[in-house]
């Protein structure tokens, strides 16, 4: 961006707006490396389809939340298997956590403040649906327009009534999670089991810094 921006400045002889070469680096660097994402679903004729979808198209590179931020932390990630550690794929502090669902939840938030590494929210799903507060309910129907990207989804197992998962909403109407390994896919209202139970959606939930850091400060004091 600089190099343009000098060349642009030379051929001009004027003051040039740095921004739009900045702005279209910042483009660049995403497209590059925000690698296309390939899952498969079942299409309105009942076929298992391939389709393949970048990243940008699901957290905008111009969205600076702090949810898109954590979002995109945990896209890091994709691919681990499960159970395995962080450190496998992201080398550094917080590389010692063994990924299931939540440990993925609480990565991605060690990784945006090291100090929250700890004391923070519970390792455990049924526990971290309490620690923050809820955008939608099961009671209503799924309205994507009320997502964005780094919301926390919650399962509940249809026999136990126990939070039995969670998830973290992208946008696009797709989600990351840890199953055999993490990955994204499409959000799901309900989960089909084998050996194990079902589980419905239920709570969506919606983390904030200031929530975060009470619940360090009242962990930790």
């Amino acid at each position: 961006a600089q190099i343009a921006y000098n060349e642009a400045l030379r051929k001009s002889g004027n003051p040039v707006d740095f921004l739009p070469y900045y702005e279209k680096l910042n483009q660049e660097i995403y497209d590059k490396i925000a690698k296309p994402v390939t899952y498969t679903k079942t299409n309105d004729a009942g076929k298992t389809v391939t389709v393949t979808v970048k990243i940008k198209d699901l957290i905008s590179p111009n969205d600076n939340s702090f949810g898109a931020q954590f979002a995109r932390e945990v896209i890091r990630l994709t691919g681990l298997d499960r159970l395995h550690k962080a450190e496998e794929l992201v080398p550094g502090e917080n590389g010692g956590y063994e990924i299931d669902c939540s440990r993925l939840v609480c990565w991605g938030i060690s990784q945006m403040d090291p100090k929250w590494k700890v004391d923070t929210i519970s390792t455990a799903a049924r526990y971290q649906i309490d620690d923050f507060p809820v955008v939608w309910t099961n009671e209503e129907e799924l309205n994507y327009d009320l997502l964005k990207p780094g919301d926390t989804l919650f399962w509940q197992g249809v026999d136990s009534g126990e939070i039995v998962h969670t998830a973290i909403y992208l946008g696009n109407r797709m989600m990351i999670e840890t199953w055999d390994d993490v990955r994204i896919v499409p959000v799901r209202e309900e989960t089909h089991n084998g050996d194990t139970q079902d589980s419905k959606l239920v709570p969506i939930n919606r983390m904030t810094p200031e929530g975060l850091n009470d619940n360090y400060e009242k962990n930790t004091h």
